[in-house]
């Protein structure tokens, strides 16, 4: 076929039930993908862009849901569930309709604007067909060390960690609630 991915993709749906690498192949190539970073950070009072990868999805619903910070950490216990939370009757706050522009059968990143935003935090719902992500965004929250770009450093045996934080001074102390919630693997 000879990179004519349409050519192939209809070859392969034509012997997809009786070769079962035609069935794999088929089901790689139409498979529908949505995925977005858990966390970002973005200055405030500044055009905010927020990136996310997708594959065979023509649109995506991008919804903003204002959150605290503490309150969501206190409800959540950690940082791998910060980025959900139940959303049952609640309205966001802005909806915007993204039309990514990427190339067909592969997984692209790609992006939306989201405007200016005001500093603060934000539950970011990316929604398209039966597919569902979301992330954590921070606009100028300088409190919110949890997800600032950070390096962490420490060993299994040795129960000690230390954090690099960027653009905190050496002489800084970064919250010692988010730190606690890291586990080291």
């Amino acid at each position: 076929v000879r990179g004519d991915y349409d050519e192939a993709v209809r070859w392969y749906g034509l012997v997809k039930e009786k070769v079962p690498d035609a069935n794999s192949s088929f089901a790689f190539f139409t498979m529908e993908e949505l995925r977005v970073p858990p966390t970002s950070v973005a200055a405030p009072g500044k055009a905010v862009t927020v990136g996310f990868e997708v594959k065979n999805l023509d649109t995506v619903r991008i919804q903003l849901y204002p959150v605290d910070l503490v309150v969501l950490f206190a409800m959540k216990k950690g940082f791998e569930r910060l980025a959900t939370a139940e959303l049952s009757g609640i309205a966001p706050t802005e909806e915007i309709q993204a039309t990514p522009k990427v190339a067909k059968y592969r997984l692209e990143g790609t992006s939306a604007s989201l405007g200016e935003r005001k500093k603060g935090a934000y539950l970011v719902v990316f929604r398209s067909g039966r597919h569902a992500a979301t992330s954590l965004q921070s606009w100028g929250s300088s409190n919110v060390a949890g997800i600032t770009p950070m390096i962490v450093t420490g060993s299994p045996s040795i129960r000690t960690v230390r954090p690099t934080i960027a653009g905190l001074p050496p002489n800084r102390c970064a919250h010692v609630l988010w730190l606690r919630t890291m586990t080291l693997l």
